[in-house]
């Protein structure tokens, strides 16, 4: 059982955070878990924004490095990376698509209406 010496990371859904009652035997055998869990609307949020804006040379995104950007930007992905990341990644399509050289409001509404839907993106924090 221990002749290898490899480690192992499950990930997925609150499911596994009790994973014996999936497999018992597996479940035995962890050793640890941690939950990520979605930002609250916070300096630690903000702070994801900006080294994302830093390390993403590509395109400027300086428009999400604002406390009133950030704010916006939390009510539509509800502080969730992997939401932000799909959400930021369509506006990033949006604006290579208009030849610019920078994320533009406008380009967060068209990212919004494509990510969300029309009628969601009407209620939301970018509603056009």
């Amino acid at each position: 059982m221990d002749e290898v010496p490899l480690g192992l990371c499950l990930c997925g859904s609150q499911d596994l955070l009790d994973l014996r009652t999936i497999d018992m035997s597996l479940g035995g055998r962890v050793s640890a878990k941690f939950e990520l869990r979605e930002f609250h609307n916070d300096g630690n949020w903000l702070g994801f924004l900006h080294v994302f804006r830093q390390r993403f040379t590509e395109i400027d995104l300086s428009i999400i490095d604002s406390e009133e950007e950030g704010t916006r930007l939390h009510r539509a992905c509800g502080g969730n990376p992997r939401t932000f990341k799909r959400f930021i990644t369509e506006a990033v399509l949006v604006a290579v698509d208009a030849g610019a050289a920078a994320v533009q409001p406008g380009h967060l509404v068209l990212a919004s209406e494509r990510t969300n839907g029309a009628v969601k993106a009407a209620g939301g924090p970018y509603a056009g």
